[in-house]
């Protein structure tokens, strides 16, 4: 879950982990091309916050894709920022 979505100066990204792991969260475009890295690390189930503030101050408006890796486990949330 993404929230506010179109993204603004203060976003939050909260998404529940299945299993302790290796997570990558990156943002892409919509040519294919990652942009951003925002986390990259081991993480533990559960529950997990991470913030967009300042992240995504840099990138001009349009929709992105954040494609969130757990493990095997895959999830891809459209971004719109104005």
């Amino acid at each position: 879950m993404v929230y506010p979505n179109p993204v603004s100066g203060a976003s939050v990204v909260e998404t529940y982990i299945p299993e302790t792991g290796n997570v990558r969260m990156e943002i892409w475009n919509m040519t294919g091309q990652r942009v951003q890295t925002v986390y990259s690390g081991r993480l533990t189930k559960g529950v997990h916050i991470q913030h967009l503030s300042g992240k995504t101050d840099a990138l001009p408006a349009g929709i992105y894709l954040l494609k969130l890796t757990a493990g095997t486990r895959v999830q891809t949330i459209r971004l719109l920022i104005p």
